[in-house]
């Protein structure tokens, strides 16, 4: 028999396939995802304190039951005691 009968080297080896790109895709998605729970925490960190604020809000007003509405007098006499620039923030 001859030699042309044999099949050539490389076939059979698997074919190779570069994995790079879906690597780099990888990562850059754990860094997207790395973000979003940083930013998923913060604002969770800021829902605790909005609410410990408005706790202690309600708690320091005692008439402000839940079940009664807020009149215009008590509005007004509740933003009186806001500063106009609360922030420091020029404008």
């Amino acid at each position: 028999m001859s030699d042309d009968a044999s099949p050539p080297a490389n076939q059979n080896q698997p074919p190779t396939v570069d994995v790079a790109p879906l690597l780099a895709h990888i990562a850059a998605l754990e860094d997207q995802v790395k973000q979003l729970t940083e930013a998923s925490t913060r604002w969770e960190i800021r829902a605790v304190q909005a609410e410990a604020q408005l706790s202690d809000l309600v708690d320091a007003e005692p008439d402000l039951a839940k079940d009664q509405p807020v009149t215009l007098a008590t509005r007004q006499a509740t933003f009186a005691e806001i500063p106009e620039n609360p922030n420091g923030l020029e404008t």
